[in-house]
């Protein structure tokens, strides 16, 4: 069962061979773009990265008997917090209103 997407791909091909816009012979490599899909990936800047290795490093530290003088256990999720509110706000900020 394909979805809408496929669908809408195959009825494109099929017109493009029924006008002789493309060739069989074009279907013998595939190039696919992926730049467009979403991808689960967090980048080495993003905050909720830095907090996830603060805990962690963190509770190495205390798993070998390391005393620390400060894990900014409290500090940590309010900036936390006031980053992605920063965020939120950047992006509503710059977002583009089309009027139909």
């Amino acid at each position: 069962k394909s979805c809408g997407v496929e669908k809408l791909l195959e009825e494109t091909i099929r017109a493009g061979l029924k006008l002789k816009v493309i060739q069989k012979s074009s279907f013998t490599h595939l190039n696919v773009d992926t730049t467009v899909q979403e991808k689960a990936i967090t980048h080495p800047t993003d905050a909720t990265l830095c907090h996830r290795m603060r805990e962690k490093l963190v509770r190495k530290a205390f798993e070998n008997g390391l005393d620390l003088r400060q894990s900014y256990s409290r500090l940590s999720p309010a900036a936390l917090l006031r980053r992605s509110r920063y965020s939120h706000a950047r992006q509503r900020k710059s977002g583009i209103t089309l009027v139909v």
